[in-house]
Parts: C-alpha cells; structure tokens; sequence
C-alpha cells in the first residue's frame, strides 16, 4: 500500500469505533511506512454530532488557511479573527483585520 491511505467519514467513524478491518488498514500503513490522512471537511461529517460548534469553528479557520496557502502568491487574507489566521497561515500569508 504505497502512498497514502485516505480516510473518508466513514473510514474515519470506523477508525474512532476501532472497526477491526480500518485498525488493519491503519496499522498495516504505519508498518509500511505509509500516509494515513483525511481532509479538514471529514472531520465535520464523522463527528459533526457531538462537537457541532468546536468543529464548524476550527474548520472554518482551517480551510480558510488551507485555501491561502495552496493559492498562488501574493496572498491576503481579510478576517476577523487575524490571530488565529495568521498563526494557521504562516508569515507568507499576509493576514488583514476586517
């Protein structure tokens, strides 16, 4: 199994259950040497039910970040929360209070 194993939310919700077929997915990447990833989105649709707010929060910021790194440069960001954006974007990313 080369390269990466992508979790999607169902993966990910049987990863959390300790699903005995996803662990053996899981721990046979980590002996290879391979990736184990989901997305920031994923995240929400495994587990949107018990930290709705908690996650609507960190994604928000989490993909706002993602974006403006990926994008090609220059970069600003407009926010409202420069604090946090800035410390998810990096000093390459201008972050700009709005």
């Amino acid at each position: 199994m080369p390269g990466t194993l992508l979790l999607d939310s169902e993966g990910l919700s049987k990863l959390c259950l300790k699903d005995r077929t996803v662990l053996a997915f899981v721990q046979a990447a980590a002996e290879e040497g391979t990736r184990v990833a989901t997305t920031a989105m994923t995240t929400l649709e495994a587990d949107y039910e018990r930290y709705p707010a908690r996650i609507r929060w960190v994604l928000s910021r989490a993909v706002l970040a993602a974006v403006a790194r990926s994008v090609p440069r220059p970069v600003t960001v407009l926010t409202s929360d420069p604090e946090d954006i800035g410390l998810l974007c990096g000093s390459a990313i201008e972050v700009i209070k709005a």
